[in-house]
């Protein structure tokens, strides 16, 4: 299908929603789906409909999951009857029975991602580590009640576990045999600042719940700390402090994992994001960071008896964070 017949699709979806005409225009996100903003002409209302594709809307060459479109839906379903959390994730207003596109309402501001913000200011915004871990934790909290301990193991979280397998680590061995037992709980499964959006007041929050699912929370916390110290020590921001108001604001609401296992599900992360080559991530890394934060990773996974989140920050550290400290 052509862009503009894509762009024509999302307009007629939306102007179903307004019942009436609408402006419509793509946002620069949206690496699995296609996303576009919508809003009617007196700018008074405003959407996000995101259309499900064949293929990866930002990477042809892969085919998009089928599925993926009613995971959300489900997500955004179980999170509206939570309070808390109005404004916070986005809230569904329409979804086609067939799992190809849905309509929601907007967080943020659309397109400002805080990936975006701090690639474009080159800093980590204030107190943003500690929104995120407030946000993450209050979802886990309030999420508690809905335990799954049946089912097939998710795609994508099974893809993860053998990607990190694939290091030959023992410190990542011993994570995936953890994280193998016990109840499922839901998960947001993508917790990374693409899919984190400022909101008033200093708060954050979360949009493109695709790939939530009920999974390890253990893998979810690590994967959401190691996306905010590599974004932060792309930008020269203190590690510690960064990890300290994370963990600051997770704990408002749920107790923390056991300290090793976090290491390793943070150094897991790391490491996947580094050295993933069928999509690089950008974080704005120097090469040479990069490669010396992967040999640091290499290093600490290697001795999990003495795996621990002060020993990984150190390593991660820059000599001249070190000399501030």
């Amino acid at each position: 299908m052509s862009k503009d017949r894509r762009l024509l699709e999302a307009r007629q979806i939306a102007e179903e929603v307004f019942q009436s005409a609408a402006h419509v225009r793509r946002l620069a996100g949206g690496l699995v789906h296609f996303v576009y903003l919508a809003t009617t002409l007196d700018g008074l209302r405003r959407v996000i409909v995101k259309i499900r594709g064949d293929t990866y809307a930002r990477l042809p060459s892969l085919a998009c999951e089928r599925g993926t479109i009613e995971r959300e839906v489900a997500a955004l379903r179980l999170l509206s009857s939570i309070p808390d959390l109005q404004g916070r994730v986005p809230n569904l207003l329409y979804a086609d029975t067939l799992g190809r596109h849905m309509v929601a309402t907007e967080v943020g501001v659309a397109g400002f991602s805080l990936a975006r913000t701090i690639m474009t200011r080159g800093v980590m915004p204030a107190g943003i580590a500690q929104s995120i871990g407030s946000l993450l934790g209050l979802i886990h909290s309030a999420t508690d009640e809905f335990i799954s301990g049946a089912g097939e193991e998710p795609f994508f979280e099974r893809e993860l576990r053998l990607k990190l397998l694939y290091q030959k680590l023992p410190g990542l061995d011993g994570l995936v045999a953890s994280t193998r037992v016990g109840p499922r709980a839901f998960v947001f499964g993508d917790c990374s600042p693409k899919n984190i959006m400022l909101c008033a007041e200093g708060n954050v929050g979360f949009v493109d719940f695709d790939n939530a699912h009920f999974g390890s929370r253990l893998l979810e916390i690590g994967y959401a700390a190691a996306h905010i110290l590599l974004h932060g020590g792309a930008v020269g921001a203190s590690l510690g402090e960064l990890h300290s108001d994370f963990l600051a604001g997770y704990q408002c609401y749920r107790p923390l994992p056991e300290d090793a296992l976090f290491a390793a599900a943070i150094g897991g992360a790391l490491l996947y994001r580094l050295k993933n080559a069928v999509i690089p991530y950008q974080c704005g890394l120097r090469a040479p960071e990069k490669t010396r934060w992967a040999s640091a990773l290499v290093l600490a996974l290697s001795c999990p008896q003495r795996l621990s989140t002060a020993g990984l920050l150190r390593l991660l550290r820059a000599p001249t964070e070190d000399s501030r400290e």
